[in-house]
């Protein structure tokens, strides 16, 4: 049987590459997705192919229509199916409402919004061939909680879960699953670049007493895109360690 593909946008560092490498180990072909970072995503594609898995690795601008269609297409010419979408890709900037441009609200949104509902409305067709398939979207707690500093990013990742409570009404009888994880901190490159006295206020606000590692975020995507998750859709799953927000 030909293995299972699945697309992970933003997968050339951090949860993304963590999320490649779970994948890989759980039997997939993987496309590698990145925007510019084009010799981490080598590094990634490497690792999954240590693990077995046959890989593509392809440079796109989420934000952009035209660059998503170019990821989907790559895709399907290499491996011709898609089983599973990881909706990754994000960026962030920190500021209050008076601090953010509408230029980097916009850039945001584009990112970490725009860009799921793109990737998704170009895959969704090819779940429906198959009446089967997942989509994960990779919110944040700050979706619910709000973020102080932070009106740009946590405004996006709070659309991502009306997009999927909607996407899952909309697929669950046609056998597609549609879920959100929302990482708390997590050991990341975007938790590395905060302030000091903000990465010690966030350790020191999480009943697990550490920060959340990567591979555990992936496990969980690959758990949800499993067919022991088959039942399971239209739901959040929280992984922060119990953080206090």
């Amino acid at each position: 049987m030909d293995k299972k593909v699945v697309i992970i946008t933003g997968s050339s560092r951090g949860i993304g590459a963590a999320c490649a490498t779970e994948f890989a180990e759980a039997g997939y072909n993987v496309v590698i997705h990145c925007n510019s970072n084009v010799e981490r995503a080598k590094e990634v594609s490497d690792k999954c192919k240590s693990l077995g898995a046959e890989v593509l690795a392809v440079q796109a601008d989420v934000s952009k229509y035209e660059e998503c269609e170019k990821l989907v297409k790559a895709t399907i010419e290499k491996f011709g199916r898609i089983d599973v979408l990881v909706n990754n890709a994000g960026i962030e900037t920190n500021g209050s409402i008076m601090d953010t441009t509408l230029e980097q609200f916009d850039q945001v949104m584009k990112v970490n919004t725009y860009g799921p509902f793109y990737m998704s409305k170009l895959v969704v067709p090819y779940l429906l061939e198959k009446n089967s398939g997942s989509i994960i979207f990779m919110s944040s707690t700050s979706a619910a909680t709000g973020a102080s500093g932070s009106s740009a990013y946590a405004s996006s990742k709070a659309a991502l879960i009306g997009l999927t409570k909607t996407l899952a009404r909309d697929l669950a009888s046609k056998g597609i699953n549609v879920n959100a994880i929302c990482p708390g901190p997590i050991e990341t490159d975007m938790v590395a670049a905060l302030p000091e006295d903000i990465k010690t206020w966030i350790k020191s606000s999480v009943f697990a007493a550490r920060l959340g590692k990567p591979e555990e975020v992936g496990a969980a995507a690959v758990f949800l895109a499993s067919e022991k998750a088959n039942y399971i859709t239209g739901q959040t799953l929280t992984i922060d360690g119990i953080f206090r927000t």
